[in-house]
C-alpha cells in the first residue's frame, strides 16, 4: 500500500514538475525561445489541420478493421497502421496536456482550488462509502463541504464573493468526476508517460472547466473594485485601433469584425457612421492639421492605404502600394515635422517613405530597409529625430532609422514576437508585448538593448500609457487581464479583468482607458 501510494505522489509531482517547466520557458525572458516560435508560429495552423485530417483517418479505417474490411491489407501494413495510430495518439496527448497548461496559466489561485478541492472529493467521497452508505453524508462530503470550502479559501485570497454561476459549475464539475472517474486524475502507472498518457481526459476536462469557471468568475472581480468603473460599453465588432477626433466627441474605430472604420460617439462608444473597406484594418495614423487618417489595410493587393477625412468623415483618396512588394500593409505611421508619410509591410518586410503632400507612391521600397520581416509597428522620436521599426515572425528585429529617408542606422535582434509597441517619451523608452510569451520587452532607446522583461497575464497585446500618473496598462487577451504597472519601477500597482482586450487608448482629460476587445468597446474610468 505504502508503495502504491510513494508511486502515485512521485508521478503526480513529476507531471506538475513538467508543466511547471512548460510555464518557465513560455515566460523567460529568452530572446531565442521567441526565435523558435517563429517557425512554430507559421506551422501551428497547418498543424492542426493535420491533426484532423488524421483524426478522420484513424476513426474511419479502425471502423474498417474493426468491421474486418481492411483484415487482407498484410501484416507490414497493419504493423505501420497501428505505428501511425500510436503516434496520432502522442500527438493528442501532448495537445491535451499543452492544454491544461495554458489554463493554469490563466489564474494560478483559481486553478489550485479547483484540482484541489475536487481531488479531495473523490478521496473523500469513496472513503465515506465505505464507512458510512448513507446518501446525505455522502452528499454533504463529496459536494457541499468541497463547495464551501472553495468559495471560502477564493474570498480569503481574492476578498471577492465567489458568483453562483461559478459554484454551480464547481459542483457539475464534481459530479461528473464522480459519475465517470476517467476524467479524473490517477497516477499510479509505473512509468511518468503512462501516467501522463493515463490522464489525457482529465487534462481536456479540468483545463476546460478552468477556463469556463475563469471566465464566470472574474467580471466579479471588478465588482469588488471601488476605483474602477465601466462607464460605457458597446458591441459593435471586435477591433484593432482607436483615434480621438478633435472635435472631442467622436473616436475612430477600426473595426475588424466587419472590415470597417467606424465613426464612434465617446460618450455613448455607440457607431454614428460606418466606412467600408476593401479588407482588414490594421492600424491608423492621424495627421491632425490638415484632418486626416492614414488606415493601413491589410491582406489585399490594391489601396492599401485608406484616407479619411475627418469632417466630412468619408473616404477621400486610396493609395495603391506595389502588390509585388506588399500584400501585407501592416504599419503607418505620419512624420508632419519632415511631411512624410511610412507605411510598412508584413509578408516582405518592406518599408516605403510617401510624400504627405502629393501622396505618390514610390515605384520601390527604401533600400535596405528594416532587418528581417514582417514590420509591425514604426515609431517616431521628433524630439531627436529618430525612428524606430519593429518587427515579427521573420524578422524579430529593432531597427532605428532615419527619419528623413527611412535609411537604415542601425539594428538590434530581440528576438520577440512583437504586437503592439509604444513609446514614454520621458524616459526615451520603447515597451514592446509579447503575446506568445506573456510579457513585455522594455528597450532602452539609446542602445536598442532590452533594459527589462515584465511578466503579464497570459497573451499580452494592448499597451497604453498614462504621462500624468506615469503608469502603463498591458492588456493580456487571452486571460482577459489588464496589469496597471508603475511607468518608471515597472512594479505591479494594480490588475483587473475586461473581456479580451486587443487594443489601448488612454485620455488623460477624462482620465479613462478605451478599450477595443475581440467583441466591442469599452471605457474604463481608472
Amino acid at each position: 500500500m505504502k508503495t502504491a501510494v510513494t508511486k502515485i505522489i512521485i508521478n503526480t509531482l513529476l507531471v506538475l514538475m513538467l508543466c511547471f517547466i512548460a510555464l518557465v520557458v513560455l515566460s523567460a525572458p529568452w530572446p531565442f525561445v521567441d526565435y523558435i516560435f517563429a517557425f512554430v508560429f507559421n506551422g501551428i495552423f497547418g498543424s492542426v489541420i493535420l491533426f484532423v485530417v488524421l483524426l478522420f483517418a484513424v476513426i474511419i479505417l479502425s471502423v474498417l478493421m474493426k468491421l474486418g474490411g481492411v483484415s487482407s491489407i498484410g501484416l507490414w501494413a497493419r504493423r505501420q497502421w497501428h505505428t501511425a495510430i500510436s503516434g496520432l495518439d502522442i500527438l493528442f496527448i501532448l495537445y491535451c496536456l499543452a492544454g491544461f497548461t495554458v489554463a493554469l496559466c490563466l489564474d494560478l489561485r483559481l486553478s489550485a482550488c479547483v484540482l484541489v478541492f475536487a481531488s479531495i472529493s473523490i478521496v473523500a467521497s469513496e472513503k465515506m462509502t465505505i464507512v458510512n452508505k448513507g446518501v446525505v453524508a455522502n452528499i454533504i462530503v463529496s459536494y457541499v463541504s468541497p463547495t464551501l470550502l472553495f468559495a471560502v479559501v477564493l474570498l480569503l485570497i481574492t476578498g471577492i464573493l465567489v458568483s453562483l454561476t461559478t459554484l454551480v459549475l464547481f459542483v457539475t464539475l464534481l459530479i461528473a468526476i464522480r459519475i465517470y472517474p476517467l476524467l479524473n486524475f490517477k497516477f499510479g502507472e509505473k512509468t511518468l508517460w503512462r501516467n501522463i498518457a493515463r490522464n489525457k481526459f482529465a487534462y481536456v476536462f479540468y483545463g476546460g472547466a478552468i477556463i469556463i469557471m475563469y471566465f464566470t468568475w472574474f467580471p466579479n472581480i471588478n465588482d469588488g473594485r471601488g476605483d474602477l468603473k465601466i462607464s460605457a460599453n458597446s458591441a459593435i465588432g471586435g477591433g484593432a485601433g482607436i483615434e480621438f477626433m478633435s472635435d472631442g466627441r467622436h473616436i475612430v474605430y477600426l473595426n475588424k469584425s466587419n472590415t470597417s472604420v467606424d465613426l464612434v460617439d465617446r460618450k455613448t462608444l455607440k457607431r454614428v457612421k460606418s466606412l467600408a473597406m476593401p479588407g482588414y484594418p490594421r492600424q491608423l495614423a492621424y495627421d491632425r492639421a490638415p484632418g486626416r487618417f492614414y488606415i493601413a489595410i491589410h491582406s489585399v493587393t490594391e489601396k492599401q492605404l485608406q484616407i479619411i477625412s475627418e469632417s466630412p468623415f468619408e473616404v477621400i483618396d486610396a493609395l495603391d502600394i506595389p502588390p509585388e512588394r506588399c500584400t501585407q500593409l501592416n504599419a503607418v505611421a505620419v512624420d508632419t515635422r519632415r511631411n512624410l508619410i511610412y507605411a510598412g509591410c508584413d509578408d516582405t518586410g518592406d518599408l516605403f517613405v510617401i510624400d504627405r503632400t502629393s501622396l505618390e507612391v514610390p515605384a520601390a521600397p527604401v533600400p535596405p530597409g528594416p532587418a528581417g520581416k514582417g514590420v509591425v509597428r514604426i515609431d517616431i522620436d521628433n524630439d531627436h529625430a529618430r525612428m524606430f521599426v519593429s518587427g515579427c515572425l521573420m524578422g524579430p528585429f529593432i531597427t532605428e532609422l532615419q527619419p528623413c529617408c527611412g535609411l537604415p542606422i542601425r539594428y538590434r535582434f530581440t528576438g520577440y514576437l512583437v504586437w503592439e509597441t509604444i513609446r514614454d517619451p520621458d524616459t526615451r523608452r520603447l515597451f514592446q508585448s509579447v503575446p506568445l510569451r506573456s510579457i513585455v520587452a522594455v528597450i532602452d532607446e539609446k542602445t536598442l538593448k532590452v533594459e527589462n522583461v515584465v511578466r503579464s497575464g497570459l497573451g499580452a497585446r494592448a499597451l497604453a500609457v498614462d504621462p500624468v500618473k506615469r503608469r502603463l496598462f498591458v492588456g493580456c487577451q487571452i486571460s482577459g487581464r489588464v496589469d496597471v504597472l508603475d511607468l518608471d519601477t515597472l512594479k505591479l500597482l494594480d490588475t483587473f479583468y475586461l473581456p479580451f482586450p486587443r487594443y489601448f487608448l488612454y485620455s488623460t482629460h477624462e482620465k479613462a482607458l478605451y478599450v477595443a476587445g475581440t467583441t466591442g468597446l469599452f471605457r474604463v474610468e481608472i
